[in-house]
C-alpha cells in the first residue's frame, strides 16, 4: 500500500493492494477487483459487497459497482451507474453508463448502451449504437455502427449494421436493418 491514508481503503480477510493521492483511491486490487482511476468502483469501498472480479479502468469507470459480479468497465464514466448487473463488458466514455439490471451484454464506442436501464445479452459497437431510453427492457439485439438501432427501448431480438442502421427502431422485434 501506498499513499498518506491507504490502509483506509483495505479490507480485512482479503487480498490489498493500494495507491492514494490526497486521500483518495486511484489504483487498488482487493476481493479480485482491480481499479485505475479517481471515481472508479468507489462504492467496493463503503459497501458490502457481495460481487467481485471487476476490472474498472478510467475515471469514474464502475463508481457504483457493488453486489454484480464480473464487469469489464474501461472509459471516462463506463458503468459508472451500473449496480446489481453483471458480466457486462463496456469500453469507451460512458459505454453502458446507466445499466441496473441485466448482464451479458457487450458495449464498445463513446456513449453506447449510455441509456439503457434494463438490457440482456446485446452486443452494440459503435458511438452511440444502442443508446436507447431509460424506460424498458431489451434483450438479444446487435446493432454495429455509429447510433445504429440509437432509440432501442423495448425490442428485443433485433439486428442494425451500418450508420444509424435502424436509428428509430424503438418497439420493434426480429427486425433485421442494413445500411
Amino acid at each position: 500500500s501506498l499513499g498518506s491514508h491507504p490502509s483506509a481503503y483495505l479490507r480485512e480477510n482479503t487480498t490489498n493492494f493500494g495507491i492514494t493521492v490526497n486521500d483518495t483511491a486511484v489504483l487498488w486490487a482487493s476481493d479480485n477487483n482491480t481499479v485505475l482511476g479517481l471515481e472508479a468502483a468507489t462504492e467496493l469501498w463503503t459497501s458490502n459487497l457481495t460481487g467481485g472480479q471487476h476490472v474498472c479502468i478510467g475515471r469514474g469507470a464502475g463508481r457504483d459497482v457493488t453486489t454484480a459480479e464480473k464487469n469489464t468497465f474501461v472509459g471516462y464514466y463506463a458503468g459508472a451507474l451500473s449496480n446489481g448487473t453483471g458480466s457486462n463488458v463496456g469500453v469507451g466514455h460512458s459505454a453502458l453508463y446507466r445499466i441496473t439490471t441485466g448482464g451479458e451484454n457487450v458495449a464498445i464506442g463513446r456513449n453506447t448502451m449510455g441509456a439503457l436501464l434494463a438490457a440482456y445479452s446485446n452486443v452494440f459497437v459503435g458511438n452511440s449504437a444502442g443508446y436507447g431510453s431509460s424506460t424498458g427492457i431489451t434483450n438479444n439485439n446487435v446493432g454495429i455502427g455509429t447510433s445504429s438501432l440509437y432509440s432501442i427501448d423495448n425490442g428485443d431480438n433485433n439486428t442494425a449494421i451500418g450508420c444509424k442502421a435502424g436509428y428509430n427502431v424503438s418497439a420493434g422485434y426480429y427486425n433485421v436493418v442494413l445500411g
